[in-house]
């Protein structure tokens, strides 16, 4: 029994020497694999001059490059190793935290820049990097904890976030070099704030921390560029202000406008347009600068200077009187449009020849007096014929057409001759007695002497013949004259 106890001990010490060999055999392999190069450091001990894990790197030069934070862990568990070696370190930008004692004991580390990927920073992580002169953090940092910086005896600059230096743990420099500075770093609102000059010829930008901290002023260039104003249409000035800011420019805009220039008007060329009848007019004015025409209503005053006549037209004086910009225009015209008032004539006054064959037809103006004179025309009729004993009658008439208006006149004359025509035999005539001495003398010789009744015959017919040429010849006279007529 107490042979098969001593077997059993021998048998566990036996395992556990066994479980201790691959264990340390283990540790050999996982330190081949992260070494490449072994020397002798200057103090004697062996030290890694490169090395690598999951995610880092160390090179001959001292320089530790950690490129995730699954490296950031890996380091993690080397970093008592190496710690020595380390004279820098690169962040890549995938990483976003540091663990606590990251960098711990890195006594040959002399500066470290955190990018702005890494978000949180542990306690411990730089204590006791003694060597350690300048830390660049990150704007991602907004937190330093508790002795993240202790015992960075030569440390002389930090330059960290705004919102980091507002959230520094009491302790987080304790036993730290006294003479460091910190030099904050600033995130600027991405809208900054222009100001203009008043007439637009300037303007300023400033750009203000998003922990309301800070704030920079920058002066910007001002370009500009102006759409003209017409006479009717706004113009317009568009003033740019650009500059450029941490790498990015910024620009604003201000437009300004111009106000529409309105027609000007030429006052001193114009022209005037009367109605037909004067009754209205008007002025117009031509815009200098473009083609507009304005037109003004006139006031319009009539005034008679000179009355109309029979004869003469009147005279009307027409006044228009424009007023336009302040100045008062006019302009007159005499118009001769009164019609003359024309005669106003009475009845005719015939004036006959004596022997009714013409006549002239005189019109009185019963206003002025005027005379006007008219030839008639005339015309003629046997009114009466003329008998033996006694003259015919003609009747003249005389008729003249005076302002559409016919007027005649008439004229009796007794001037067609009487016929001279014997109706019944004359009465016959006794003839006184010749003395029986005269008629003795005068009878022939030896003739018996003559009785009253043989002479008698004879004398009847030399009277008969006598009246028979006188009336055909009458007859005659007549024919001509009614020929003539």
């Amino acid at each position: 029994m107490k042979q098969r106890k001593i077997i059993t001990w021998a048998l566990v010490l036996l395992t556990a020497l066994s479980l201790l060999s691959v264990a340390a055999f283990g540790d050999d392999t996982e330190e081949t694999d992260n070494q490449e190069t072994m020397e002798t450091s200057s103090n004697g001990q062996t030290l890694t001059a490169t090395a690598s894990g999951d995610g880092w790197t160390l090179d001959e030069d001292g320089v530790l490059t950690i490129s995730s934070d699954t490296g950031m862990s890996s380091w993690a568990s080397s970093r008592s190793t190496y710690a020595s070696d380390v004279k820098s370190v690169v962040i890549e930008a995938s990483v976003t935290t540091i663990g606590n004692d990251a960098f711990r004991g890195c006594t040959g580390l002399t500066t470290i820049t955190i990018l702005d990927g890494v978000t949180t920073i542990g306690g411990y992580a730089f204590y006791d990097c003694t060597s350690l002169t300048n830390v660049t953090l990150g704007s991602g940092i907004t937190e330093i904890p508790a002795y993240t910086f202790s015992g960075c005896t030569s440390l002389t600059s930090v330059t960290m976030s705004c919102a980091a230096n507002k959230n520094i743990a009491e302790n987080a420099f304790d036993s730290a070099s006294t003479t460091y500075t910190i030099t904050l770093t600033h995130t600027y609102s991405d809208a900054p704030v222009f100001t203009w000059a008043e007439d637009y010829s300037a303007a300023t930008v400033t750009f203000t921390c998003d922990e309301g901290d800070d704030t920079v002023t920058e002066t910007c260039e001002v370009t500009s560029k102006t759409t003209a104003a017409t006479c009717t249409t706004a113009g317009e000035t568009v003033y740019t202000a650009s500059v450029t800011f941490e790498g990015v420019t910024y620009t604003d805009e201000q437009t300004v406008a111009i106000p529409a220039t309105g027609h000007t008007y030429d006052t001193n060329t114009f022209s005037w347009n009367w109605s037909e009848d004067y009754s209205s007019a008007t002025i117009s004015f031509s815009c200098i600068d473009c083609d507009d025409v304005h037109t003004e209503n006139a006031t319009v005053t009539s005034e008679v200077t000179t009355a109309a006549t029979e004869t003469e037209a009147g005279v009307t004086v027409y006044t228009a009187v424009a007023k336009f910009n302040d100045r008062v225009y006019a302009n007159v015209q005499a118009v001769t449009d009164i019609s003359a008032t024309g005669h106003s004539y009475g009845d005719p006054v015939f004036t006959w020849a004596e022997d009714g064959k013409s006549a002239v037809a005189s019109f009185t103006c019963e206003t002025c007096g005027d005379v006007q004179s008219v030839i008639a025309a005339v015309t003629s009729e046997v009114k009466t014929a003329a008998t033996a004993a006694e003259a015919g009658v003609t009747l003249y008439t005389a008729a003249v057409t005076f302002d559409g208006v016919e007027y005649t006149d008439t004229k009796e004359l007794a001037d067609i001759p009487a016929t001279g025509e014997a109706t019944e035999p004359p009465a016959e005539t006794a003839t006184p007695s010749a003395s029986p001495t005269a008629t003795a003398a005068a009878s022939p010789a030896g003739a018996a002497p003559s009785t009253g009744d043989e002479a008698s015959p004879l004398l009847w017919a030399i009277l008969a013949a006598v009246c028979a040429v006188a009336l055909g010849a009458a007859l005659a006279l007549a024919r001509k004259e009614r020929t003539a007529r």
